[in-house]
């Protein structure tokens, strides 16, 4: 059965830290920040340990979000082994309409002629996206401040929205 929790993710950024010896933060400088040539620092929220929280708080521009969303269209840069978005952007757990959950991604309807080429994103609280249409070779960035942490009819005129920008191409 799947269930979201962000305390997941959380335990997933104390063992990456535990693993490389470095924070959440140094760590994503060395393998997304530098080589997918970020304009602007990262910011990382701390707990009271001093560690960054994994499943939460990332800040950065709007160009440096579409840039994380651009390193995963384009592979992971040599930082990823091969295909590891095109696996992780396909859903491991199906919700049913398409929808579905990957390797911390979510997944979205597939339109594509394959399992692996379909539309997959970030979600973040009050309405932050980064939307990766493999098929279309398209990023899309959603920077939003909704008035409430999540809302399903704002989520579904984003998609909409998303789905008219890639409509266009």
């Amino acid at each position: 059965k799947f269930v979201y929790k962000t305390g997941e993710t959380n335990l997933l950024g104390v063992l990456v830290e535990e693993a490389t010896g470095m924070t959440l933060a140094e760590y994503a400088k060395s393998r997304l920040v530098d080589p997918a040539g970020f304009e602007a620092p990262l910011f990382w929220m701390t707990e009271l340990s001093d560690r960054n929280i994994g499943g939460c708080c990332l800040s950065m521009t709007l160009m440096d979000y579409a840039r994380v969303g651009q390193f995963a269209l384009d592979g992971g840069m040599g930082q990823v082994p091969d295909r590891w978005f095109i696996e992780a952007g396909a859903p491991q757990v199906e919700f049913g309409g398409g929808f579905g959950y990957g390797y911390q991604w979510w997944t979205y309807p597939n339109t594509g002629p394959t399992a692996f080429d379909g539309p997959y994103g970030a979600q973040g609280i009050f309405g932050q996206s980064i939307a990766i249409l493999p098929r279309e070779k398209l990023v899309v960035v959603v920077l939003a401040n909704w008035p409430t942490a999540t809302s399903s009819a704002r989520s579904a005129e984003r998609l909409r929205l998303i789905g008219e920008i890639a409509g266009a191409l």
